[in-house]
């Protein structure tokens, strides 16, 4: 699989996928004992482009790359998603994703994703 952007989608109503999805972010690089060093925002479904995946989280954790990641951010207008681990079920897949199918489980990890949905 050759994945740009894997964007994960946290709910579902019967057969449609979510139309947005609830995510963990930073808006800047605030020390982690801040009160907005972490906030909790909710984001757009993406259509999947070529090469996208779009994934129900079923699982995330904190990578040492999103400490990093978060603590060197400059201040922004939009949230820049965290989340560098995860996995979940996938719901949409691009034209040239060949190696997943629908309701499969991935693992796939991908930030670029989540930044995309937010226009950053």
């Amino acid at each position: 699989m050759r994945a740009t952007d894997v964007h994960y989608a946290d709910q579902t109503n019967g057969d449609q996928m979510a139309t947005a999805v609830r995510a963990v972010a930073s808006y800047r690089g605030l020390p982690i004992e801040h009160e907005n060093s972490l906030v909790d925002v909710a984001v757009p479904v993406p259509d999947p482009r070529p090469h996208d995946v779009v994934a129900a989280v079923q699982a995330v954790s904190a990578n040492p790359a999103d400490v990093k990641r978060r603590a060197t951010l400059t201040p922004g207008d939009a949230p820049t998603l965290l989340g560098y681990d995860t996995a979940g079920l996938v719901q949409a897949i691009g034209p040239e994703i060949s190696t997943l199918a629908l309701a499969e489980m991935t693992d796939r990890i991908e930030v670029n994703g989540p930044q995309r949905v937010l226009g950053a």
